[in-house]
């Protein structure tokens, strides 16, 4: 039988890794055709954006890229989707899917070496494409909080850089504006993964107490078959009672 002790160090345990492991990757390809979607078709946009100005050649490239890694990992998802389930879970294909948001952010990063050649409303635009993704990404990829801070780090910081080295008080208010919305979207991603170790430890916790119910059950259940045998009846099959 288990004792309060055993019992309140069960509630307080951290997800066991095989679960945690899990729940991530289940958290991860579960938005993985929503992911792809959006950052195929804001890529587009986007490009669409980029194309009266930077050669179409850069733009085709740089489209190409993000179209190239989305149905990367969509086509990896659509194979293994129906046996992710059945198979055990490595801790490498989470290692794969924070590259994959690391090269994705890179790209979207990659962007700010179009800016000195863009109009003022092209980079407004762009600013606000790069920041908005991130903002989505803190949630969406929040399940994998390392893939979620790699690809808003990737993104926004060459855009802030960017504005650094331009030396006027605008510009650099902008780059301090973009290092507070990193801090906030980071911050986010980790309350959205502490609401997921949250739910993991009280499923845990109330996976352990069924657990322990079941079992004090069948041992209270012991102790008055034996109890009561010895209480009807004495050593030479006698009624006591």
């Amino acid at each position: 039988m288990l004792s309060a002790r055993e019992s309140r160090r069960l509630l307080d345990e951290q997800p066991q890794e095989d679960t945690l492991l899990r729940a991530q990757l289940d958290g991860f390809t579960r938005l993985t055709p929503t992911n792809t979607f959006v950052n195929i078709s804001v890529s587009l946009v986007t490009g669409g954006i980029l194309w009266p100005v930077v050669p179409g050649e850069w733009v085709l490239l740089w489209t190409g890229v993000h179209i190239l890694l989305s149905l990367t990992v969509f086509m990896r998802w659509r194979r293994h989707r129906h046996r992710a389930s059945l198979r055990a879970v490595s801790p490498r294909v989470l290692f794969r899917a924070k590259l994959w948001a690391l090269a994705v952010g890179l790209t979207w990063g990659s962007a700010a070496a179009f800016l000195p050649i863009l109009p003022s409303a092209q980079q407004l635009a762009l600013i606000i494409i790069v920041v908005s993704l991130s903002a989505g990404v803190s949630t969406t990829l929040a399940a994998v909080p390392q893939a979620a801070a790699l690809f808003i780090l990737s993104s926004i910081l060459p855009i802030a850089v960017y504005f650094v080295f331009q030396a006027e008080l605008a510009y650099l208010g902008i780059a301090a504006l973009a290092l507070v919305m990193i801090g906030a979207m980071l911050a986010s991603t980790r309350v959205v993964y502490g609401a997921l170790l949250e739910e993991l430890r009280a499923k845990q916790a109330n996976a352990a107490l069924l657990e322990q119910f079941h079992t004090e059950r069948q041992e209270w259940l012991d102790m008055s078959e034996t109890t009561e045998a010895f209480a009807l009846f004495d050593a030479d099959d006698k009624l006591l009672l």
